[in-house]
């Protein structure tokens, strides 16, 4: 079972996409083809085994096969739901990898199911990365650590006290790392070399980034000898950064501000063309994302992983289908390979009608979040409006469903199941 399982590691690939026909001659044969309907082909994609497996992945064309053991099938159009993928294990004429029901060894067909419960016994996902396939490791099975610090005189009188703010995002490090001192904290995510970008959430304030909260965090992280000269705080535009009180700054003295005025790093989400801020593809090496917390009227909640619509130029392309895209967004190596650190302003809040500001559910939630799982910290501030919802009479479950999060979940970007997120609550 080890030299199995060693093997499928190895040769495991899920493959996901637009694919115009996959075509395959019988198992034993071990040959076969994947067109992409852009005309991108690799005929070693399946040199072996070929299974169905139910997927949380769209927009697939026809997808015929031959038989496979178990019979023959094909994948109709679906634009919505689960649809049927297959499961590709490079053929090893030296193992034996064999399907528990058939025996087959081989070039025999392994579900997913029972490969994946065999072997890895953790969700394995896919998504697509400068219009090729990418992949996405498994979620790891050890728990994810949030830790929520809540203290009324952080947000007083309608504005943020800058001390208290200090205060919060000092002991929000250094509990989330478990060290000690500050620097020490810092010094675990980031090196003095790198380059390091701070992603605000500027759109329709109030209920936006708090300039006083990056600034206490960029003084925290120069107090442990990291060089704001280093660091880029930005957002999708100049005039989105200074409408929320942020102050432009393209000098050679203190943190960098400032919008996006190029994107790169051309990408497909299911169909959707996008790009990726030059700031973040390009000039640091490094991400700390500083969303909101707030209900948005089509995706469901407003946090880290959506944070990133305002990375890319064309952020309503995104929206249709409860922004389920958001997660395949998330997968592109520049903001799932550069994020280290997640915090989560939470000074004001909106529990309903978002994401434009409304006075009738906005709440002074007077608090921070902090994590390195973006997955886990978003499940949490769902948690946290659901609760202010269910508070104020608004009985039920999130509303709109918050579909990004759960393929998010399923694709391994994070933890998103409760029992296996660490919440550590920090007494002001």
């Amino acid at each position: 079972m080890r030299r199995m399982a060693e093997e499928a590691k190895t040769d495991l690939r899920v493959e996901i996409g637009d694919w115009r026909h996959a075509d395959r001659q019988t198992s034993s044969g071990g040959s076969g083809r994947l067109i992409r309907r852009d005309g991108w082909d690799e005929p070693s994609a399946i040199s072996g085994t070929v299974s169905k497996s139910k997927l949380p992945y769209k927009d697939w064309l026809d997808c015929g096969w031959s038989a496979c053991n178990h019979g023959g099938g094909q994948i109709d159009a679906v634009n919505h739901e689960t649809v049927e993928a297959y499961l590709m294990v490079k053929r090893n004429p030296e193992s034996e990898i064999r399907n528990p029901k058939s025996g087959m060894a081989s070039g025999g067909c392994v579900s997913r199911r029972t490969f994946l419960k065999g072997t890895f016994g953790a969700v394995v996902g896919a998504s697509f990365a400068k219009g090729t396939l990418a992949k996405v490791s498994a979620a790891e099975t050890k728990k994810s650590r949030v830790v929520l610090m809540r203290d009324p005189a952080y947000f007083k009188n309608r504005k943020v006290d800058v001390a208290v703010a200090r205060k919060m995002v000092d002991r929000l490090i250094c509990k989330l790392t478990g060290k000690s001192s500050v620097s020490e904290a810092w010094r675990t995510l980031f090196s003095p070399k790198e380059r390091i970008a701070i992603k605000v959430n500027c759109l329709f304030p109030p209920v936006t980034t708090n300039p006083d909260t990056v600034q206490a965090m960029v003084e925290s992280m120069a107090s442990a000898g990291l060089d704001p000269r280093r660091i880029i705080i930005f957002d999708r535009s100049d005039g989105d950064l200074r409408k929320c009180g942020f102050r432009l700054n393209d000098s050679s003295k203190g943190a960098k501000c400032y919008g996006t005025k190029e994107y790169v790093y051309p990408a497909n989400l299911r169909g959707v063309d996008t790009k990726i801020s030059k700031i973040l593809a390009e000039e640091v090496d490094a991400l700390i994302n500083v969303p909101v917390l707030k209900n948005h009227g089509i995706a469901g909640i407003t946090a880290s992983l959506k944070n990133h619509l305002g990375t890319v130029p064309n952020a309503g392309a995104l929206h249709p289908d409860n922004c389920s895209r958001l997660a395949e967004l998330n997968a592109l190596d520049p903001i799932r390979k550069k994020t280290r650190l997640i915090i989560l302003d939470g000074a004001r809040a909106q529990y309903d009608r978002g994401p434009s500001f409304s006075p009738a559910y906005f709440w002074s939630y007077s608090g921070m979040m902090a994590s390195t799982d973006t997955v886990a910290i978003d499940t949490i501030a769902a948690k946290e409006i659901l609760a202010k919802r269910h508070e104020m009479g608004k009985s039920g479950p999130m509303r709109p469903p918050l579909k990004h999060l759960e393929l998010a979940r399923k694709m391994g970007l994070g933890i998103g199941d409760l029992a296996q997120i660490e919440l550590l609550e920090i007494k002001s």
